[in-house]
């Protein structure tokens, strides 16, 4: 399908970005796409759908961030998704009791949890290549809200070298979580 999708697709940077986008996140899109559907063909079906209609919108829909196109497209598969169940007489049009089933919780949606569950997994596997003391520090700071003060004391070394550590993890961070998206490109 891929082949196909690119020869709609003019411009090298367009075509560049589109394969990516494909190649990246094509098992996270159907098992998306899945989720609504309960049916592998179907999510096939959405996902095609999906990327068709996002190539014949391109125009409205190319931008140079990644994460921006993920993020239409786990969108345009739910409404692909729903399409589909429409057609089928699987999604309820009239019972307003079981449409609130249907209806986005509040908070985030679910392809902004799914994303962010990712980007969780990755800066799980990042930290495991960080020191274990700038490890600790860093869970005290974040996950637990601890001051740099508490932090020293409680591994009674000084709040200086505490937030020098930290910076330091920080920075290790980025640029593992960084290189990491790189190697995905």
């Amino acid at each position: 399908m891929l082949v196909i999708y690119l020869g709609m697709i003019d411009g090298e940077e367009e075509k560049s970005i589109f394969e990516k986008v494909y190649v990246e996140n094509l098992n996270f899109f159907l098992n998306y796409a899945n989720k609504f559907l309960s049916d592998r063909t179907q999510a096939q079906e959405a996902v095609h759908e999906a990327f068709l209609y996002l190539l014949e919108n391109s125009e409205n829909y190319f931008r140079p961030n990644k994460e921006e196109i993920k993020k239409l497209t786990t969108t345009i598969i739910k409404g692909k998704s729903i399409d589909i169940l429409r057609r089928e007489n699987k999604f309820i049009k009239n019972d307003l009791e079981d449409l609130e089933n249907y209806l986005p919780a509040p908070g985030p949606s679910l392809d902004e949890r799914l994303i962010e569950e990712e980007k969780i997994k990755d800066l799980a596997q990042a930290l495991k290549y960080i020191d274990p003391e700038a490890k600790q520090i860093l869970l005290m700071k974040y996950l637990e809200k601890m001051s740099y003060v508490e932090i020293s004391k409680i591994l009674n070394i000084e709040v200086r070298t505490a937030q020098t550590k930290a910076f330091r993890a920080k920075k290790k961070l980025r640029k593992i979580l960084e290189a990491g998206e790189e190697d995905n490109e």
